[in-house]
């Protein structure tokens, strides 16, 4: 007798369930997912998703808006074949989602028909589950009707029909991209202005007014390129600096006449045709003209050399007084007053005055120390047996009284009448350092 032993039933290795994932938020999507968004964002299948949430009039509205902006991309300043693909598929979308509604209106049930054709997918799913279960119903039920049947039947086959192709849909891909214009750099602003520079008038009004004609295509009409017509403002502002009147270059006879113009001008005269020039430069800049900026910058320095050639020749004006007797300086003082009055010399009357006045200020600095001696005051320090006061002595003295006082009133050995001395020190001391300021100023 054959002994049959059960085996035992083999124990499968138990794999481990991978978790589900977490749900996720709406709105709380994670780079991925924005990714995935912007990726089926712009494909045939939102698209059509978009044209079947529209009614009839605004199916309409959409098919002429896109022939527009065909005709609009194809031509004209802002020409873009991208647009123009684009464009094109987008009316071959609208016209197939018409001819989808031609049909539906030949359904056995349009109304029904038409609003499951505008649904989304969650919403279809749900309405197919329900016709499901109505053939169900009608076919294995105790109610059971072939009419009814017939009816769910009809719908389910819609249904599927129009799942379908929505999955058909979604392999069509993204629809064309519209070619993208980039702003322009600074080598292109700069070769732009290059170009402008080197036409005549002529051209420049040509060039002018294609940019016009661009400008308006890009800024109106159903096709518009924003970036377009930022490119195309800065280039007219290019053509608006170049159309100026441009300056030719200072000759060397030009320049050399203007140095001699200002031979015989006052300190204050130089000084404000200095500025004057400078200012001309900038604006010279600011419009683009590099050729009346190269002149205005050219009189700029022939003006701080006349500057500093003229602050010369009144220093040596000082030390030729300075070293004249007092009948010497009284005769140069007449003849000042002499070539003052003479009409000829009326381009010269600002520099005689200045000389005029160098003139009568050692005039007046004799006259002082014949009547005043002792009240002229120094600069540095003061020579042995000179009684007369000095600037640094007086600070050497301020600095003594404010170390005494910190002394007095900080130190270890604090001394109240030793503090209120140095304190009157530094009073008198300061006193008698702004009359000498004063004088200086005077």
């Amino acid at each position: 007798m054959t002994t049959i032993r059960q085996q035992q039933p083999v124990q499968l290795p138990v794999l481990p369930r991978f978790p589900s994932p977490a749900p996720v938020a709406p709105g709380a999507l994670g780079g991925v997912g924005r990714a995935l968004k912007d990726l089926f964002a712009d494909t045939h299948s939102s698209y059509k998703g978009q044209l079947r949430g529209m009614d009839d009039k605004a199916l309409g509205a959409e098919g002429k808006r896109l022939q527009k902006v065909i005709a609009d991309a194809s031509s004209g300043g802002d020409k873009n074949p991208g647009a123009v693909s684009r464009a094109k598929a987008q009316l071959a979308e609208v016209k197939e989602e018409q001819s989808a509604r031609v049909a539906i209106s030949k359904h056995s049930d349009p109304a029904w028909a038409k609003k499951a054709h505008s649904m989304n997918d969650a919403q279809l799913g749900t309405e197919r589950a329900r016709q499901l279960e109505r053939y169900q119903e009608a076919t294995t039920g105790y109610d059971r009707d072939p009419k009814k049947a017939a009816d769910a039947k009809s719908k389910l086959d819609y249904l599927n029909k129009e799942s379908f192709g929505r999955v058909v849909d979604r392999f069509q891909g993204q629809l064309p991209k519209a070619s993208v214009t980039r702003p322009t750099g600074f080598m292109e602003h700069v070769g732009d202005f290059v170009k402008y520079r080197s036409m005549s008038p002529g051209e420049l009004a040509t060039e002018k007014g294609k940019l016009v004609k661009t400008l308006r295509d890009a800024t109106s009409g159903d096709h518009r390129d924003v970036q377009l017509a930022a490119n195309t403002r800065q280039k007219l502002e290019l053509i608006n600096h170049c159309e100026q009147p441009r300056s030719k270059p200072i000759s060397n006879d030009d320049l050399h006449k203007y140095q001699k113009d200002l031979e015989h001008c006052p300190s204050a005269e130089l000084q404000r045709r200095h500025g004057d020039c400078r200012s001309q430069e900038r604006d010279c800049r600011q419009k683009g003209d590099l050729v009346g900026e190269a002149n205005c910058r050219r009189k700029a320095e022939v003006c701080e050399g006349a500057i500093v050639r003229h602050r010369g020749e009144l220093a040596d004006c000082r030390k030729r007084v300075g070293g004249m007797s007092d009948k010497q300086l009284n005769d140069y003082g007449c003849d000042l007053d002499r070539q003052l009055k003479d009409p000829k010399n009326a381009s010269r009357r600002g520099e005689l005055c200045e000389y005029q006045q160098i003139c009568r200020h050692e005039q007046h600095e004799r006259l002082c120390d014949r009547h005043f001696p002792g009240s002229k005051p120094v600069e540095g320090p003061r020579r042995p047996g000179d009684e007369r006061l000095s600037v640094e002595d007086l600070i050497k003295d301020l600095l003594q009284g404010a170390e005494r006082y910190g002394e007095a009133t900080t130190g270890v050995d604090q001394n109240p009448k030793v503090a209120r001395d140095a304190l009157q020190d530094i009073e008198r001391d300061l006193k008698q350092l702004l009359e000498l300021l004063l004088k200086f100023a005077s």
